[in-house]
């Protein structure tokens, strides 16, 4: 009797054991995966193709300065130096008795060396040769608006280096038989400037015929093999380019980047 109500006990019992459901499994929810389309390709600055080296004469150099400096005669006031003097040069031009040196002249985008693909000079600043004839053409460009008495600075003025751009282009241009200018003289710099220290290097013959004494019949007084583009086209002639320059794209410290790159061509 007893065994048999034990038995109908546990039998209850498993019963409502399985009458209990079990809990139901939890399904964690699919995972949203975004798609993504890739931009298209738009047409921008950086689509500039290179400028070729063949563009930047020196005839070219001369219609396209700043408006203030274009065609114009830069008298008793221009300041030349040779290698390692870019920048001392320029910030002493720029102090008491202000002077004009080439790193003045040219909108700021003529100095830019930045390898990036919406610089059209890139590839003339990436190749040495192309470079040193840029800045050149450039040079004798300023050389070729100089008037009156230069002022060359150098490190050492009983010796200066004969290998670079002032002593190639610059003077050779200033000193021309036509030539402008009427005397040269070196300054010294040697940590700071030394203006103190100084001699008159070369001076213009007397009685020797300037080129405002020559009749030209361009506003520019010297013309001569250097000053013809590769088309044949007179400075006079040259398109003049209205190139803007954005905010962002080219600064003092862009030029200064420059002056320091290329330091040693003068």
């Amino acid at each position: 009797m007893q065994i048999t109500v034990a038995v109908s006990i546990l039998a209850g019992f498993a019963s409502l054991v399985q009458a209990v459901p079990a809990p139901a499994k939890t399904v964690a929810p699919a995972k949203t995966v975004a798609k993504t389309t890739a931009a298209k390709p738009t047409a921008t600055t950086a689509d500039i193709p290179c400028d070729n080296i063949s563009k930047y004469t020196t005839p070219w150099f001369l219609a396209n300065t700043k408006a203030e400096y274009r065609g114009k005669t830069l008298t008793d006031n221009v300041l030349f130096y040779s290698a390692g003097l870019s920048s001392a040069a320029s910030k002493y031009a720029r102090g008491p008795g202000k002077m004009t040196s080439i790193w003045d002249i040219w909108p700021c985008e003529n100095y830019w060396i930045k390898q990036t693909r919406s610089n059209p000079l890139r590839c003339i600043m990436a190749d040495s040769k192309q470079e040193l004839t840029y800045f050149e053409n450039m040079s004798r460009a300023v050389a070729q608006m100089t008037a009156g008495k230069t002022t060359a600075m150098h490190r050492n003025i009983d010796s200066v280096p004969t290998g670079g751009i002032w002593a190639r282009v610059e003077m050779p241009e200033l000193t021309k038989p036509k030539g402008k200018c009427t005397s040269i003289t070196y300054i010294l710099w040697d940590k700071v400037v030394k203006p103190e220290v100084n001699k008159i290097a070369w001076t213009r013959a007397p009685g020797t015929k300037r080129s405002e004494d020559v009749e030209e019949d361009s506003e520019f007084d010297i013309l001569d093999g250097d000053d013809v583009a590769t088309n044949g086209t007179l400075v006079e002639d040259i398109v003049l380019e209205n190139r803007a320059t954005k905010a962002d794209s080219c600064s003092l410290a862009d030029i200064e980047a420059a002056m320091a790159a290329t330091d040693n061509l003068w």
